[in-house]
């Protein structure tokens, strides 16, 4: 998981990156106790151990791993990454962007581009960061975002789930204040509740206020807000009046282009959580949406920014 990797200078988050690794393989740290490494693996190997490995062997260290582990059990392994975004975010914030998504670019890379080693890998994130910025040459990702239906189950609680949890909890708390504070993600026929703030709302005996705040994401849309043109402005007026507005958005994200191509903004909220899809259709090749302000507790957010 990259969620830890926020720091204000790329040494620093270089550093993060080369410690996750370590962490990493010291729990494969039985490979040097099997004879499955040959000499200048071992050594390789070590390096990445004491943090002593150059940037080409943090790049390389997924897809080695997942070699030395094939060998060791006979069955390729999955790589599962969360929050792979993180970085390149807090990189784009504070201006060192371009060294950390080439250093990403390689960690990632190596590990799922023609890699014979891996039976597959799920990779999360906030934003789908574009193919070209990040994946380019991988050509067998399937995508599975908030304006996909597959999946969209999984990603929030369901009115069921709500309903079971408020019956077993017995919190002095109705659905329809449930509703109306944490309830609006939609993905295709799913309707979805912030499971984040359900839970929180539970255990603070069902007391309805503002629990979530994308740590992620809110320091990076808060600076957005403040420098967008007039227009923007006035998108987000009518937003905070509850009503329904019509956008361009895209699927990938390309973050040099936020500051200039309005649907980059459009489409950083909505992957961030704070805006709804109500309707999309495709517009001379264009993905255009209907969006509008998921419940109280983003209005909330938005109202303090």
């Amino acid at each position: 998981s990259f969620k830890d990797v926020k720091k204000s200078r790329y040494e620093d988050a270089y550093a993060n990156i080369v410690m996750l690794v370590r962490e990493l393989y010291r729990k494969h740290r039985y490979l040097l106790e099997v004879d499955c490494l040959n000499d200048d693996e071992r050594q390789a190997f070590n390096s990445l151990l004491y943090q002593t490995g150059r940037k080409s062997e943090i790049e390389v260290s997924l897809k080695q791993l997942c070699m030395y582990i094939q060998r060791y059990c006979g069955k390729n392994p999955i790589i599962l990454i969360d929050e792979y975004d993180t970085p390149i975010q807090e990189a784009y914030l504070k201006k060192y962007y371009e060294k950390m998504v080439e250093l990403m670019r390689g960690i990632l890379g190596q590990a799922l581009k023609d890699n014979s080693y891996l039976t597959k890998a799920v990779v999360t994130g906030i934003t789908r960061i574009s193919q070209e910025s990040l994946f380019s040459g991988l050509n067998n990702i399937e995508v599975y975002s908030l304006l996909r239906e597959d999946y969209g189950q999984y990603f929030g609680f369901t009115e069921d789930e709500v309903l079971k949890l408020l019956e077993e909890t017995k919190q002095p708390v109705s659905i329809s204040g449930i509703k109306e504070w944490y309830n609006g993600y939609q993905i295709g026929k799913h309707v979805l509740y912030n499971p984040w703030s359900i839970i929180k709302c539970l255990k603070n005996h069902g007391k309805l206020e503002t629990y979530w705040v994308n740590t992620s994401g809110h320091e990076l849309i808060e600076e957005l807000l403040k420098d967008a043109k007039p227009e923007v402005r006035k998108e987000f007026e009518e937003l905070l009046q509850g009503k329904v507005i019509t956008q361009v958005l895209s699927e990938n994200l390309v973050f040099p282009d936020i500051k200039k191509k309005p649907e980059a903004l459009w489409s950083l909220l909505l992957y961030a959580g704070y805006l709804k899809v109500l309707s999309s259709k495709f517009m001379e090749y264009h993905l255009v949406c209907e969006i509008s302000v998921p419940n109280k507790e983003v209005g909330g957010v938005y109202s303090q920014i």
